[in-house]
């Protein structure tokens, strides 16, 4: 008999610190992308 409950980690929301840690890390690295864009607006303008 199969069981009802998900053992897969996404689907029951527990997941490796380092997994959640990595997924932080690549969120706020956005961040650090924003000046180069900015630089690339303002090349194209002058």
């Amino acid at each position: 008999m199969a069981s009802t409950t998900p053992n897969h980690p996404a689907l029951t929301g527990k997941q490796h610190p380092a997994t959640i840690s990595l997924g932080y890390f690549i969120f706020a690295s956005r961040w650090l992308q924003v000046p180069l864009y900015l630089g690339l607006i303002v090349a194209q303008v002058v």
